[in-house]
């Protein structure tokens, strides 16, 4: 049977070491609180904002996922706690989730500029980016109990 575990010490680096991760993280968190104001000059200067913002994002994800994936996660014939293993392999599967729904944010907001079509589309974007935003910000917590129940 093989069982998943976490490399604490090179994930608890990672997290350290990665800035632009967490100025990303921050950067869309300001930039949806910014929204919420609906003035039109703050929704021209957010259209124009909005695909780099996507962009970024993407990124950091895969730039992020890239190394934890296969330095943070591991599968071993040890057997630890199911109950561990099998939330470990969940956080692990959220990192396609998350990157595969920014890399679909990223082609349609892309397409939408292209197309002329980001001032209608442009509320679709928010909601997904508050989306993308509470599943980001949930899988960080979840490594960080992950890192915690560890020790």
């Amino acid at each position: 049977m093989v069982t998943w575990t976490i490399n604490r010490a090179f994930l608890l680096e990672l997290k350290d070491a990665n800035p632009d991760y967490w100025n990303a993280h921050s950067r869309l968190e300001q930039w949806l609180a910014s929204h919420a104001t609906s003035e039109e000059a703050i929704v021209e200067q957010s259209l124009a904002e909005v695909v780099p913002l996507i962009r970024n994002v993407r990124e950091e994800l895969r730039r992020q996922f890239m190394l934890a994936e296969p330095y943070g996660y591991m599968q071993t014939p040890v057997i630890h706690s199911l109950t561990f293993s099998t939330q470990v392999e969940a956080a692990y599967n959220q990192h396609k989730t998350l990157y595969l729904l920014i890399c679909e944010m990223n082609e349609s907001a892309e397409r939408a500029e292209y197309q002329g079509k980001l001032p209608e589309l442009f509320p679709h974007f928010v909601t997904e980016l508050t989306r993308l935003l509470q599943q980001w910000s949930e899988h960080e917590q979840v490594e960080r109990q992950l890192i915690f129940e560890s020790r």
